[in-house]
């Protein structure tokens, strides 16, 4: 099983050359730290920050909650939903319609990567390097954590999601992960989180999820978008 936040890959195509941009919104866009993309499993997080990077005109490091959870050994982590780990491992959960999903479970030592993913990411922005965070934040206490550690930087804060189907269709797509895990991350991720820009790649193309985000920092913008699709938290089950 792999890393828990790794999702769909598609070709990088069709991207508008950066030279497209204004001269006025080019500036906008330098002004700009950091592009900090929140939401869950297979949501297409990973293939919008790739596309980004090569249509904006500066480069941007991408820099993913994977990239600690790849570091660490895999014997901490258990993904089969049968057993706990110290790391990371899938609990059993039913959701609002009793269905059965499955939720990321975070064990003594894989607390530790949260304040550690922030850490690293200050660390590369203080050092100069603009980013794309990819991230799966659980809720706005962890937004909020984010927030503070990021104040000092010019950040733009995306949700990303898609419908519940197509999260499963993904899952299933790939075939590397219990399926509905995703579908229990989506029902959580962005529960009373307010985002500059809501992102839904079911209903877009990655190119124009990407001409939105572009097109929002050329014009500039505040926090005023939220998930308005989000269902009952999901019951525990046995």
């Amino acid at each position: 099983m792999i890393a828990i936040g790794t999702i769909f890959r598609a070709p990088v195509t069709g991207v508008a050359d950066h030279e497209s941009i204004s001269t006025e919104g080019a500036a906008r866009v330098a002004a700009n730290d950091i592009i900090y993309l929140n939401g869950p499993s297979s949501a297409g997080k990973t293939t919008l920050s790739r596309t980004l990077q090569e249509r904006l005109p500066a480069p941007y490091l991408y820099l993913s909650s994977d990239t600690l959870i790849e570091l660490m050994p895999a014997k901490v982590n258990d993904w089969s939903g049968e057993r706990s780990a110290i790391g990371y491992s899938f609990q059993k959960v039913l959701d609002a319609g009793g269905q059965t999903t499955y939720r990321v479970v975070t064990g003594e030592y894989g607390a530790k990567m949260f304040p550690a993913f922030r850490a690293m990411a200050l660390a590369l922005a203080r050092s100069g390097l603009k980013l794309i965070i990819d991230d799966i934040a659980f809720g706005e206490e962890p937004a909020n954590q984010w927030r503070e550690c990021l104040r000092d930087f010019a950040t733009l804060w995306v949700g990303v999601t898609a419908s519940a189907e197509t999260l499963a269709a993904r899952e299933t797509a790939r075939g590397d992960r219990l399926i509905g895990s995703a579908r229990d991350q989506r029902a959580r991720v962005h529960r009373g989180v307010t985002y500059d820009l809501f992102i839904d790649t079911g209903a877009l193309s990655i190119d124009e999820a990407t001409e939105r985000i572009v097109a929002h920092l050329t014009a500039g913008g505040s926090c005023v978008e939220q998930d308005k699709t989000l269902a009952p938290p999901p019951r525990e089950g046995r």
